[in-house]
């Protein structure tokens, strides 16, 4: 009797130690005790078919590429799988406890509200959160949230990241391409227009100068006037045209003096403040200058034309490998949450997208606009002093 208590005893420390594969042997008296034995191999069979269970699904879990995270109801994180670990360099110790907005940076609900700051509410388009790895290069995310109630009855989110650094790569190639053929075929007909068209127009001009004096009909000599400066009309109008096509000056004199001499041609409808700061000695790929210079030419153009600003100020950036330019007015504004998107922001964020920058607007109805460009010109150490890692914890 006292030996097989003995062993139910021992079987009950092995359950209690993971070692679900082990049972009591049953005598032939079929008594209460083998009865009892027999319920405790029972939960033997169920505790080993449970490790087996959760075994697989940790297989599972640790086996897919995406990042998969486990958070409690605080965004504190409790697991993590193999592949998070691999990607952000992470240890499983240095994750647990921290708070998952510490590794990803972004907003990760498609449809949350967008809170109001002190000069009104902020919206950009950055579409993708990151995950910010311990060192390195942050990685742009799909995530996808889902709730999970665990067998215990917790509250907790499974949040799923999937890189997609290697899609928004071939996005940008594509783009680039696009964007960089539009402005040679801006340039090419830039010449044209300056080298065919104002050529003859200037040689017309010149064949109706020589027939003036030969002219002795007032009415003819005057409509022959009056053409001719309806044609130096012209030649200034193409020359206009030229120059927003393609300003000689932006190659020249660089992107400063190019924004200086475009918003002239808006003098008479607002006042324009230009500044600029350690940008003097920088240079700027040429790639990276025409976008800039593209994207003042469409903000000008809004805040005169639909915001009905009267006064621009634009400032010109750089700190630390960073270009900056901010574009603000004192126009009508708009509402950020609720506004059609034209084709004009959509190509400023095609550009921006393309050379990995990011497009930030601040606008608030009747109390004007702020509109926030940023390049990165060494990107790396600009991602990694914007992006902290959590700290290891003592």
């Amino acid at each position: 009797m006292d030996k097989r208590f003995k062993e139910i005893s021992e079987r009950l420390i092995d359950y209690s130690q993971g070692k679900f594969d082990r049972r009591i042997k049953l005598s032939e008296d079929k008594d209460e005790i083998d009865g009892i034995s027999n319920g405790i191999n029972m939960l033997g069979e169920e505790l080993n078919e449970a490790l087996i269970s959760r075994n697989y699904l940790d297989s599972i879990f640790n086996s897919v590429s995406d990042m998969v995270i486990v958070l409690d109801k605080k965004g504190k994180i409790e697991d993590a799988n193999q592949a998070c670990l691999e990607q952000l360099l992470y240890t499983k110790n240095e994750l647990l406890g921290n708070n998952f907005r510490r590794i990803c940076k972004g907003d990760l609900f498609i449809n949350k509200n967008i809170k109001a700051g002190k000069k009104g509410v902020t919206t950009g388009f950055n579409e993708h959160p990151v995950m910010c790895p311990k060192n390195g290069k942050p990685i742009p995310v799909n995530v996808h949230v889902s709730p999970f109630i665990n067998p215990g009855g917790r509250e907790l989110t499974v949040v799923c990241a999937t890189d997609i650094s290697p899609l928004i790569t071939r996005e940008n190639i594509v783009m680039r391409a696009i964007i960089d053929t539009q402005e040679k075929e801006r340039q090419r007909v830039a010449i044209d227009l300056h080298d065919a068209l104002i050529q003859q127009i200037t040689a017309i001009k010149l064949h109706i100068a020589c027939n003036l004096a030969s002219i002795k009909s007032k009415p003819l000599l005057n409509n022959l006037v009056t053409a001719n400066q309806l044609l130096n009309t012209l030649v200034t109008d193409t020359r206009n045209i030229c120059f927003n096509i393609m300003p000689p000056n932006l190659k020249e004199f660089g992107l400063v003096k190019a924004v200086a001499d475009y918003s002239l041609l808006f003098s008479k409808h607002a006042k324009f403040q230009i500044y600029e700061e350690n940008v003097k000695s920088l240079s700027l790929p040429e790639a990276v200058t025409i976008d800039l210079y593209r994207i003042v030419q469409e903000l000008i153009s809004n805040s005169i034309r639909h915001g009905k600003a009267t006064k621009v100020c634009i400032r010109f950036l750089n700190k630390k490998n960073l270009f900056k330019m901010l574009v603000e007015d004192n126009g009508k504004g708009f509402d950020t949450q609720n506004y059609k998107r034209g084709m004009g922001l959509g190509n400023i964020q095609g550009r921006i997208k393309s050379q990995n920058g990011t497009f930030h607007i601040q606008s608030t109805p009747l109390k004007g606009s702020r509109f926030s460009i940023t390049v990165p010109l060494n990107e790396t150490e600009w991602l990694t002093k914007n992006f902290q890692h959590p700290k290891r914890k003592k």
